[in-house]
């Protein structure tokens, strides 16, 4: 009932704020208004900052989020470069430049963090914050350009709403880099204005909110590029060479300007070094066969959203079957937002002005579509394109998700539904409110696209990590790493990492899944796997003849030595965190785990504790 409250109250409050028809209205009041949408419309997350919202497909990707944060934190207090972690695949490390990084929320939410404290439950709060304030701001953003393009307020209203609030955004709550639309928004906002009139202030601009996006996400990067690309040229095919040799003239001084992008770079020196050397060391591509599989179907534009609290039940089956059984996709446009499109293309094209986001809006659909074009799954022959844009751009070609272009399709097609609705409304509108037609469909966008109450989950962290904290906090200059038996799933390993900070020695692949080749040299080492296989069987070490024993013990210890081992986590079960819940599953039979512990205390001196599902053993190291 609470969800619902909240859901209820922050819509009519953030509709009173933005109507400016209220007595409330003022300065900032659209920007308190698009936040009023959003806690309501991620409802109950307010409510509940210490849950973690695993409402899409692969939940438990918060995770990797989580660690992000933490990791961006711990480096910047340690003086490291946020790009490369030593603190996984220990003693290797590796390169997190082509890793799903989300450094600009670190850098934005470091004085939060410190306020809240440390470990993970302290985070929880944070990438709450960071997903309402992400809703909030890509409403307000997408305002803000579409008053700047038609200085219409309803219309501009309407297109925060529609970017804002569509069922990918709401997919990919879970992942902050594919959340973080306003930084592509903002970079937008940045490169129109400068266009307009260039200045090194808006340089500034756009090189500031270049470095977010920068450092936000890779993939909206590359689309950003794309789309300011396509901005820039179409304004210099518009004016006249004179005109636009005049406009280029505009930016005074010079030396305002190169100390401006000056600054820019050295900002992202650190993400440039590490992305040259994780790109000569190779590797980089993806299987072909991923992006075939994470890209849109031509129905998926259309199917009603899949998590809505009315239909979703009926219509979920329909997206999991256009892909393979997943459900989590999300990418319905909305049957209003289409419609809306649909009737401003036509004004557009009428009226010649906004053809550029129209253009940009099909554009992007279409490589949403992937390198093979799909109709309700089954697979047509006709060209996409995709494969000619990542022939013209090799690069692009590494990416697994063609999908997510669907980020800056959203943005021009809600970009276009403003500029028509401006002109079939009514002139600028030089700051009056909402209309009844316009709260009217503002409304009917809202209820489409609703998936509150979203589902949010308890997630545990072993008590065993946290002893392991505490004694890491004794000893603050030291380093222990933590080895896992058996390996857990490397998102929870990761998300256990934020507990106790000490190094990882093990398997963390399926979360940083583009890792330095040489972060792979622990995983081959045939000790490592000697532990893990041999030892797991009881009574093991103690039947070995002496030489073997001898050897199998000074192997595992060298493994251990080398790698700066200290723990030994012995887990007889393992938290799985799902959508809805949690629960324990085993990972060890008793007799394994006995096995393990007895064959691991041959290895010289331990300290052993059992705590909860876990035995802890700590190796004495004189």
């Amino acid at each position: 009932m609470a969800s619902w409250a909240l859901l209820l109250f922050g819509v009519a409050v953030g509709a009173a704020l933005l109507s400016r028809h209220s007595s409330l209205t003022f300065r900032g009041s659209s920007l308190l208004g698009f936040t009023a949408v959003a806690l309501g419309m991620t409802s109950p997350l307010a409510l509940e900052p210490h849950r973690l919202m695993l409402a899409a497909g692969a939940g438990p990707d918060a995770f990797i989020g989580i660690w992000n944060l933490w990791w961006t934190r711990t480096a910047l207090e340690e003086g490291l470069n946020p790009f490369f972690c030593d603190r996984i695949f220990a003693p290797v490390g590796t390169s997190l430049a082509l890793h799903t990084h989300a450094v600009s929320y670190g850098v934005l939410t470091w004085p939060l963090q410190k306020l809240l404290g440390e470990g993970p439950t302290s985070l929880y709060p944070v990438y709450a914050v960071i997903v309402i304030a992400s809703f909030a701001l890509t409403g307000w953003l997408t305002y803000r350009l579409a008053r700047d393009l038609t200085g219409h307020h309803e219309a501009s209203v309407l297109a925060g709403v529609l970017f804002a609030y569509t069922s990918f955004r709401f997919a990919n709550t879970v992942r902050l880099h594919v959340l973080a639309t306003e930084w592509l928004v903002l970079f937008a906002w940045a490169v129109v204005a400068f266009v307009r009139r260039p200045s090194p202030l808006r340089l500034g601009g756009v090189v500031g909110a270049g470095w977010l996006l920068l450092h936000g996400s890779l993939e909206y990067s590359v689309h950003g590029a794309l789309l300011a690309t396509g901005l820039v040229g179409a304004a210099l095919v518009r004016r006249r060479a004179r005109s636009a040799r005049r406009a280029a003239g505009s930016v005074r001084p010079w030396s305002a300007a190169a100390l401006v992008a000056t600054l820019g770079l050295l900002a992202a020196l650190p993400f440039a070094l590490q992305l040259r050397a994780r790109l000569a060391e190779g590797g980089v591509a993806f299987d072909p066969g991923l992006a075939a599989h994470f890209s849109a179907d031509v129905v998926d534009f259309v199917v009603p959203n899949p998590r809505h609290p009315v239909w979703g039940a009926l219509t979920e089956p329909w997206t999991a079957a256009l892909h393979a059984g997943d459900s989590g996709y999300g990418l319905s446009l909305g049957l209003v937002s289409l419609g809306l499109f649909a009737a401003g293309a036509v004004t557009v094209v009428r009226q010649r002005r906004g053809r550029t986001w129209l253009a940009g809006g099909i554009l992007f659909m279409a490589l949403s579509l992937g390198p093979d074009l799909r109709a309700g799954g089954t697979v047509l022959a006709i060209p996409t394109p995709h494969d000619a844009l990542t022939t013209l751009l090799p690069f692009l070609g590494g990416s697994r998700t063609p999908l997510r272009w669907i980020a800056p399709a959203g943005l021009c097609l809600s970009l276009v539904a403003a500029i028509a609705w401006s002109r079939w409304r009514s002139r600028p509108d030089g700051g009056q409110g909402l209309t009844r037609v316009g709260l009217g469909v503002i409304g009917l966008v809202l209820f489409e696209s609703l998936v509150a109450p979203l589902p949010t989950t308890a997630v545990r962290i072993p008590d065993a990590y946290r002893v392991v904290a505490e004694t890491a906090r004794a000893a603050p200059k030291s380093r222990a790493a933590v080895f896992h038996v058996p390996e857990l799933p490397p998102r929870e390993k990761l998300l256990y990492q934020t507990t106790h900070g000490q190094p990882l020695v093990g398997n963390v692949i399926g979360a940083i899944p583009h890792r330095s080749p040489s972060a792979d040299a622990t995983l081959r080492d045939p000790a490592r796997s000697l532990l893990l296989r041999e030892f797991s069987r009881p009574g093991w070490l103690a039947a070995c003849p002496p030489e073997e024993r001898a050897r199998s013990v000074a192997t595992a210890q060298d493994f251990l030595t080398r790698s700066g081992v200290r723990w030994i986590v012995v887990s007889r079960s393992a938290w799985i965190h799902e959508q809805r819940g949690a629960s324990r599953h085993s990972v060890l039979s008793p007799a394994q785990a006995a096995a393990f512990v007895e064959n691991l205390r041959g290895l010289g001196p331990v300290r052993e504790r059992s705590v909860g599902e876990e035995t802890l053993l700590e190796l004495i190291i004189d």
